[in-house]
């Protein structure tokens, strides 16, 4: 029935009707019909006959409805819609319907929810598109200010739920990761709370860290070979400095190895705004304080391995953070760089004792 084109017809038709409640439901069932495989190319190109109808009245919903239900499942349509069909992703990508999808979102709200992930997905999806990632380009500060406010809202939490958020916290990243390859137009200064995504990037990497990476006993003196050792939860530096980390993804969710390439690009991209020296007083100058005198040790350390894990890069971004460090008299944050590099080689590190000013190279 649901490939019936007498059926399609009308639950088009009811699209038109201006009750709310009627809307949610008619929404509600279009979005069930596209999830049925068999039926989807019926559908789509019934919506295609009535592309420009029903895009309006999506963008018209999108910018008058004070429904979060609604707000919601229209999200919905269109997130299943550009996901389906890469002909529609590329005709819905504009400046129109981005614009109401932030009118939609001033009645969500920003706290997550799954109305507010919904559209979140909806952004990135568009910026897979030419036309989309220029919309978006066009609309930066508003994006950034809805991007920062989820993560922040989310890191507020004593452990970020990584498992459950994976999908959103990607599509997150990877648009911070658009805005940052603005090159020369893009400004930390104009980035809401520009300040605070250096910490939410390392709480995310906090919780991601122990399902990428597992422990590995270092070598004994007499050569007793690596065992593989399961360890849930790094307590402290101490742990963390026992064993030696591998990167294993073979038994990892597929979405949780995206949202670690998206977390690792957009660290990457981030690291190499900062400026070789920063001003003084400027953000960057902050966020290099935060890095080098407040942030966690073992949070560090994480930065490094991830990093790290992009050495066939042409560029590689952890010797620039320790150029960084070098070049900006950040002692305790190229101590800690090193040291990790060393750990992770079964090296012995240098002592902090026998490390000076001078010989930071």
């Amino acid at each position: 029935m649901s490939s019936d084109q007498n059926f399609i017809h009308m639950v088009l038709l009811l699209l038109q009707n201006p009750d709310g409640l009627c809307l949610v439901q008619t929404f509600r069932l279009l979005y069930s019909c596209l999830g049925y495989e068999a039926g989807q190319s019926a559908w789509i190109s019934a919506i295609k006959q009535q592309e420009n109808e029903i895009l309006e009245q999506i963008k018209f919903i999108m910018t008058s409805s004070t429904n979060v239900e609604l707000l919601k499942n229209t999200g919905e349509l269109v997130n299943i819609l550009m996901d389906l069909d890469d002909v529609l992703c590329r005709r819905w990508s504009e400046a129109s319907l981005l614009t109401s999808m932030f009118e939609a979102i001033k009645e969500i709200g920003y706290e997550p929810c799954p109305a507010l992930e919904i559209y979140i997905h909806n952004f990135q999806l568009m910026s897979c598109t030419e036309k989309g990632a220029e919309a978006l380009d066009s609309m930066s500060v508003q994006l950034q200010k809805l991007l920062m406010k989820y993560l922040i809202y989310l890191c507020d939490e004593p452990i970020v739920a990584v498992d459950i958020k994976a999908k959103y916290l990607a599509a997150v990243l990877s648009l911070i990761s658009l805005i940052f390859l603005q090159n020369s137009k893009f400004d930390i200064n104009t980035f809401y709370k520009g300040d605070m995504l250096p910490k939410c990037l390392l709480k995310i990497l906090e919780a991601l860290f122990p399902y990428i990476f597992h422990a590995v006993k270092i070598l004994t003196p007499n050569k007793v070979p690596n065992r593989r050792h399961s360890v849930s939860v790094i307590e402290d530096l101490a742990t963390f400095k026992k064993y030696r980390w591998d990167k294993d993804v073979s038994e990892c969710e597929e979405v949780l190895v995206i949202l670690y390439s998206s977390l690792q690009a957009a660290v990457a991209n981030f690291l190499w705004l900062i400026p070789e020296t920063a001003v003084e007083d400027s953000i960057w100058s902050q966020i290099l304080h935060y890095l080098d005198t407040e942030c966690a040790e073992l949070h560090l350390h994480y930065l490094v391995m991830i990093i790290q894990d992009l050495s066939h890069e042409v560029k590689s971004p952890v010797e620039y953070l320790k150029v960084v460090s070098d070049s900006n008299g950040l002692y305790r944050l190229h101590h800690i760089v090193v040291d990790s590099i060393s750990h992770q080689m079964n090296k012995e590190p240098t002592s902090r004792h026998q490390k000076t000013k001078s010989s930071i190279t």
